[in-house]
């Protein structure tokens, strides 16, 4: 398969930063005749060196995908890494940096890091990429510090994680990834290296960029120093929709340093319903033209690539209407959970993991056997998949209906946006509508934190304006609340009697929520942690049977636990701050497995009897990384081997202070949840009103 490249093109704008140069250099090379070990399948994770290619595989609902990556025809190891999980809608390419054995462990690492986060879906899509990416970075980064045969370890990447019709990419390097339809490609993500910035801005044709000498200097990557999420010089975040009719290539600097945009399109496009083929061919195009580098990449194909490119070359007039029968359908039929849309997008050739038949024409590539009816089977999978939607849609209408006329037959006012916002939850939780993030504040939609909290859906996001809030919180699976600016959030709460055992915040049973850079302190004389006062509430935040993260809070003034984990939790609580507590910052149940990572404990137990954590009977617990300053006892340990905890903690108090075994322990009995928080009910008055002060 020869085919002439025709006069590339790129463009696109980003920033400019100092450039780190990649140690090409220093990976063994070996002559072009030794064999050459590869990697590629069809999208199940990663497969063993010298694996053969698996082409033409169907993953996903619909999606058709197929990967490789090969060592090219000059390196003696492989540095780099595809992820490919379609299952998890997740899919990246990484180039490790450093060197052979530095780089092979970079991108290893960094592969599984990707992996174990976005396992857990929690938070919104992009909050989900940035901390996969940070935790990534960090990772490579502690290795290389422990470890001086990892010295200059890193590595780039870019990741893409596709919900629905959207793409949330993450990228940090020199890989790329592409979106391709009818009009042509696009790139999507910029590079972070000097060469590929001069390119994008005019300043280099690509000719000359995959020619120049400073081309392997890039100005981020991953590993080099500590990073956070929202670093605002290490991960660009990008967002696309990315319907059926187009096509994601994802790759490594190995192709686009050898092979032409034009003539990836014309491979692709040419390949479209065969992506086995095409990385095939891709990698065999790179590897020709010297294959210096490793060469790696992913190639998504939506459910209707094949037919759009089929409909361009072939033209509406020998086609009709073919196009508009598959076009979109096979996606809401997904939805619908129709088989229909997967025969719609995949067309005769479903299941089949072998290498297509030799291509005879276009029309013959799409239509079925004779005998089979006027239109091809694909197009017959199509119009099933358009009879899910429309009896997808037929139901939110009607229901919507039924809302409306019960408005108007009780003649209530205002009712309408009442209806509109149900007729939203519905298409929501059906799975045809985003996720949502509800932000809170004075001249938003919502005053308080909990109306908004009464809204959320699952891998919803409700974002805090800064202010002070009076207020109580029910927690909600699936539901992250966020301070738009860390601990400028106040959630001020009180006791409204000598009987209340409430807590600020109550998370029972709730599963992958989270609450961050929230300030919780009580109101009165407690907030300062004075001794002997009793205004402040027993509990600020109350943990049964839940598994929620806990981060970048700071947490005052309760009477008797800042964080009390009871039953089987399974919570996370990290890098927070506890403050001038009268009793303990941490309490956690015999059965639960908590874990207490990297946080600040100043001034608990001042009341004398307690510790800053009480863990005595908690031998599932995880304590590890955190910091005690001026508290009377540090923890209460029990079951736990004593000197592990001292040494994974750190600790300003004389050793026989510092990690002791406390007296026997009864767990607690949970107190009646009624009224100790009000969740969505906070949005009506679970405290002296909501917004800023």
């Amino acid at each position: 398969m020869r085919c002439s490249s025709s006069p590339p093109s790129s463009s696109c704008a980003s920033r400019w930063s100092l450039p780190r140069q990649r140690d090409e250099a220093s990976a063994p090379h070996r002559a072009a005749t030794r064999p050459r070990g590869s990697r590629a399948g069809s999208c199940r994770g990663e497969a063993p060196s010298g694996a053969p290619a698996m082409s033409d595989s169907v993953a996903g609902e619909g999606l058709r995908i197929a990967w490789k990556s090969d060592v090219g025809t000059q390196r003696e190891g492989n540095e780099d890494v595809v992820v490919c999980e379609p299952e998890l809608g997740l899919f990246a390419v990484i180039d490790g940096v450093g060197g052979e054995v530095a780089g092979e462990r970079g991108a290893a690492e960094a592969a599984e890091i990707l992996r174990r986060r976005l396992r857990r879906e929690e938070g919104s899509t992009e909050r989900q990429v940035r901390e996969a990416v940070a935790l990534a970075n960090n990772r490579l980064y502690e290795l290389s510090e422990d470890d001086p045969s990892l010295r200059g370890m890193s590595c780039v990447l870019t990741v893409a994680l596709l919900r629905a019709q959207e793409i949330v990419v993450g990228h940090v390097g020199d890989t790329r990834l592409y979106l391709i339809d009818q009009d042509g490609m696009q790139k999507v993500t910029s590079d972070h290296s000097p060469v590929g910035q001069m390119e994008e801005l005019g300043e280099l044709s690509e000719a000359e960029a995959m020619r120049h000498p400073r081309r392997n200097e890039i100005f981020r990557d991953v590993g080099s120093a500590w990073r956070e999420p929202d670093d605002a010089d290490f991960l660009e975040i990008y967002r696309r929709d990315f319907p059926g009719q187009v096509a994601m290539l994802i790759c490594s600097d190995g192709l686009t340093d050898q092979v032409g945009t034009a003539k990836i399109l014309e491979v692709v496009r040419r390949c479209a319903g065969h992506p086995g083929v095409a990385v095939d061919e891709l990698v065999r195009l790179a590897n020709e033209a010297g294959g210096k580098d490793n060469v790696s990449l992913v190639l998504v194909e939506g459910e209707d690539f094949a037919a759009e490119v089929l409909y361009s070359e072939r033209g509406a007039d020998e086609l009709g209407d073919t196009r508009r029968l598959q076009t979109g359908d096979a996606h809401a039929a997904r939805q619908a959970g129709s088989e229909g849309a997967r025969l719609a997008v995949a067309g005769a050739s479903v299941g089949d993991p072998g290498p297509p038949a030799p291509r005879r024409s276009a029309a013959a590539a799409t239509h079925g056997p004779r005998g089979s009816g006027d239109r091809p089977a694909a197009l017959r999978g199509a119009a099933a998949a358009r009879t899910s939607r429309i009896r997808t849609v037929a139901g939110v209408a009607a229901l919507a209906a039924l809302l409306l006329l019960g408005w108007l037959l009780l003649g209530k006012p205002g009712a309408p946006p009442a209806v509109e916002r149900a007729a939203d939850r519905v298409t929501r939780r059906i799975g045809l509508g985003p996720a949502w993030t509800l932000e809170v504040g004075p001249g938003r939609g919502y005053e308080t934190i909990g109306a908004a909290l009464a809204d959320a859906l699952g891998g919803d996001t409700v974002l805090v304006d800064d202010g002070t809030y009076r207020e109580r919180l029910e927690l909600r699976s699936g539901v992250s609340v966020r301070a738009r600016n860390p601990r400028a959030v106040v959630l001020e709460t009180a006791a409204e009697s000598s009987a209340d055992d409430g807590a600020a915040v109550l998370a029972e049973r709730v599963r992958n929520a989270r609450l961050e850079g929230i300030s919780i302190a009580v109101s009165g004389e407690a907030a300062s942690g004075a001794a002997g006062s009793d205004a402040g509430l027993p509990v600020a935040l109350r943990l049964i049977d839940a598994r929620v993260e806990l981060s970048d809070l700071e947490i005052s003034g309760s009477t008797d636990a800042a964080i009390e984990a009871l039953g089987a939790d399974d919570s996370i609580i990290v890098r927070s701050y506890l403050r001038d507590h009268r009793g303990a910052c941490v309490r956690i149940a015999p059965r639960a497995t908590t874990e207490v990572l990297e946080n600040l404990f100043v001034r608990c137990g001042q009341d004398g009897s307690q510790p800053a954590i009480d863990a005595r009977e908690a031998i599932g617990a995880v304590v590890r990384g955190n910091d005690f300053r001026d508290n009377r006892v540090a923890l209460w340990a029990g079951l736990r081997p004593l000197e592990e905890l001292q040494l994974v903690n750190d600790f300003d108090l004389d050793p026989d202070q510092q990690v002791v075994s406390g007296p026997p322990l009864r767990e607690p009995t949970p107190p009646a949840t009624d009224g100790a928080a009000t969740g969505a009910g906070a949005g009506g008055g679970g405290g002296s009103g909501g917004g800023s002060d």
